[in-house]
C-alpha cells in the first residue's frame, strides 16, 4: 500500500498524482533523448517536493524517484549515444506506472475503509481477553465517540501473536489464544474482507470486522506493538478516526507518542463469560 504521511489526505494525494502525471507526459513529449532526459531531471527535482507533501519517504522514491534514479542523474549522454532514448523513455514509462498504480491504490483503500470509518485497531492483549465478547463491550463509552460504521481492525501481526501463545505450555493465556483464534476463524473467513460485526450495544450498528494482511512486500517490525503502530499510522489518512484498542497500558502510552488515538480496554468493560452472548 502507498503510504500517505499521517497529516495527509486521500484526495489532495491524487490531486498531486494526477498533476505528477501530466508533467511528466510532458516530459515524454521532447524531441531528442537529451531533451527528455533534462526534463525528467527538472521533473524529479521538482516531484520530490510536491510529492513529499503527500506521501512518507519511502513512497517518494518507489513512485517519483524509481530505482534509476541516480543513475540518471548522473549518466554522461556520450556514454550512451542512441541508447540514451531507449534508457529515459523507459524510465518515463515506468514512472507513468508507479503513478497509476499508486492512485488506484489510495482509490481502492479510500472506497475499502470509507470517509466516516472509525477504525478501532485491536492488539492481541484485547483478542486474548475479549475474543467473542468484543461485540458486547460498550465501545461508545470506552472511545467516547459514536462507533455505528466502525472498523474493527485485527492486523495479521497479532494473529500470528496467537498462533504463537496457542502451542506455549498448559496455560490461561494459551487456552485463550486457541479460543480467540477459533472464534475469529469461525466469523472472518478472508483477510482484508470485511465482515458484518453488529455491536450489541450500538443502536443500528453497521460495524464491520476484518483481519489486515500485509502485502507481500512488507517487512514486519520485529516487535508485535511496533507492528502494529505503524499499521495504524498507515490508516489514519483513510478514516474519521483511527484508535488502537490495548488492555496494556505501555501500548497505550507507546501509540499516543507516535500521535495517534489510543484507548485503555479495562477488564471492567468486558462483561462477564457467563453474561456475554457470543458472536
Amino acid at each position: 500500500m502507498i503510504e500517505l504521511r499521517d497529516s495527509a489526505r486521500p484526495d489532495p494525494a491524487l490531486r498531486a498524482l494526477a498533476e505528477l502525471s501530466r508533467q511528466i507526459v510532458s516530459v515524454q513529449s521532447q524531441t531528442t533523448a537529451l531533451d527528455r532526459l533534462n526534463a525528467w531531471r527538472s521533473w524529479s527535482a521538482a516531484g520530490q517536493v510536491t510529492a513529499r507533501a503527500h506521501f512518507t519517504e519511502a513512497a517518494v522514491r518507489e513512485v517519483v524517484l524509481g530505482p534509476h534514479y541516480a543513475l540518471l542523474q548522473s549518466v554522461a549522454v556520450g556514454d550512451y549515444g542512441p541508447g540514451l532514448a531507449s534508457l529515459i523513455d523507459a524510465e518515463i514509462l515506468s514512472r507513468l506506472e508507479a503513478l497509476d498504480q499508486a492512485r488506484e491504490q489510495i482509490e481502492s483503500e479510500r472506497r475499502s475503509w470509507g470517509r466516516d470509518c472509525i477504525a478501532i485497531v485491536l492488539d492481541t492483549s484485547v483478542l486474548l481477553e475479549a475474543g467473542p465478547r468484543l461485540s458486547q463491550i460498550a465501545w461508545d463509552d470506552v472511545l467516547n465517540d459514536i462507533t455505528r460504521e466502525a472498523a474493527f481492525v485485527i492486523p495479521i501481526a497479532a494473529v500470528e501473536e496467537l498462533d504463537n501463545l496457542k502451542d506455549r505450555g498448559n496455560s490461561e493465556p494459551r487456552n485463550n489464544a486457541r479460543f480467540a483464534l477459533k472464534w475469529l476463524g469461525d466469523l472472518v473467513r478472508s483477510g482484508n474482507q470485511s465482515t458484518p460485526f453488529p455491536i450489541g450495544t450500538s443502536r443500528d450498528s453497521k460495524a464491520s470486522i476484518r483481519v489486515w494482511v500485509d502485502a507481500n512486500d512488507r517487512v514486519p517490525l520485529a516487535e508485535v506493538d511496533r507492528d502494529i503502530i505503524d499499521r495504524a499510522q498507515q490508516l489514519v489518512p483513510y478514516t474519521k478516526k483511527t484508535v488502537i484498542a490495548s488492555m496494556d497500558r505501555s501500548m497505550v502510552l507507546r501509540a499516543r507518542a507516535y500521535g495517534l488515538s489510543a484507548v485503555l480496554v479495562d477488564d471492567d468493560h468486558i462483561p462477564a463469560r457467563a453474561n456475554a452472548a457470543t458472536a
